[in-house]
């Protein structure tokens, strides 16, 4: 009995600590590619792949909804900043709850990629 006992206890021990690790959310996330006429759709996939794992990392506690990819945006977003619109940045709008349940809704995620092709996050609030 004491056995069984300990082993239950040690599963209890295990699951706790691994819900302390969790990350962030992105079960439920929904993706919207939106029409472009520069980016390759799998260019913007692979970036809302990069961002939700970036989210899945750092962001424990949230719960990231949607991500959605605006042309018009991200070219504005990186002319006012006086980038070219070289495919190197791509700007997402994401929508997500805090640990506060507070829901954030429009936030500009911006990502960048270098010779290598792979998307990285460089400011997601």
């Amino acid at each position: 009995m004491r056995r069984i006992t300990a082993l239950l206890l040690a599963a209890l021990l295990c699951l706790s600590l691994a819900g302390c690790a969790a990350g962030g959310d992105t079960s439920r996330v929904r993706l919207d590619q939106g029409v472009s006429e520069t980016m390759e759709r799998g260019d913007i996939r692979a970036a809302m792949d990069a961002a939700m794992a970036h989210f899945r990392h750092h962001c424990g506690g949230m719960a990231l909804l949607r991500l959605r990819y605006d042309e018009a945006y991200s070219i504005a977003w990186t002319t006012a900043r006086n980038q070219e619109p070289d495919g190197g940045t791509l700007v997402l709008l994401a929508t997500y709850r805090d640990g506060d349940g507070k829901e954030h809704t429009g936030v500009p995620w911006v990502l960048t990629r270098s010779g290598d092709g792979k998307w990285k996050a460089e400011d997601l609030k």
